[in-house]
């Protein structure tokens, strides 16, 4: 019995311990990129390919927004490029396109994107699907992509960049999302 009312007792006491005790991350904010906000950009950068938009240190790592635009005959059928450190996610907003993904780099070019080992080259093999708005790829770092063709008059794809290195700026805004609408 002794024992019953004893086990009863911790069981209370520690369901009631204050949450005081319990570690919660630091306090964090929220990085939003709004349609507008996306539609200054597409305005601001008609058909440009890899547009830094916004980026925020997300604690453990940093998260880079790029908006990426293609016209139809800009796809690379033999060049793929893949990161070394970073793992991107596309959302395509609009359009189609054949991408690859995976296989490997024939004769790799080192370089650098945004700050982040990266290399580019001839590819072979990897996995070819026509994707279009509304599909979500994500290439984890050392994943070959490439662009095989742009399918529509024109696709975009929002790319978020994750960097466990913290290589990327964090705190970026592009400076169109800055300036003043005019009346």
């Amino acid at each position: 019995m002794r024992l019953s009312v004893l086990c009863a007792v911790m069981l209370v006491v520690g369901a009631t311990t204050p949450s005081a005790q319990i570690k919660l991350p630091p306090p964090g904010t929220s990085l939003d990129l709004t349609g507008a906000e996306r539609e200054a950009i597409l305005k601001a950068y008609p058909g440009q390919r890899g547009t830094q938009v916004k980026s925020i240190d997300a604690g453990k790592h940093v998260i880079q927004l790029w908006v990426d635009q293609l016209k139809a005959g800009e796809g690379r059928p033999n060049q793929g490029e893949m990161h070394a450190e970073v793992s991107e996610v596309y959302v395509i907003l609009e359009g189609m396109g054949t991408l690859v993904t995976g296989g490997k780099l024939l004769d790799a070019k080192a370089g650098s994107v945004a700050g982040s080992p990266s290399f580019s080259g001839r590819y072979e093999g990897g996995v070819t699907r026509q994707v279009k708005a509304g599909d979500v790829i994500v290439n984890p770092p050392g994943t070959v992509h490439s662009w095989k063709s742009v399918d529509s008059p024109k696709l975009v794809y929002m790319n978020v960049w994750v960097d466990p290195e913290k290589r990327l700026q964090a705190g970026y805004v592009d400076p169109a999302l800055k300036r003043k609408p005019t009346q």
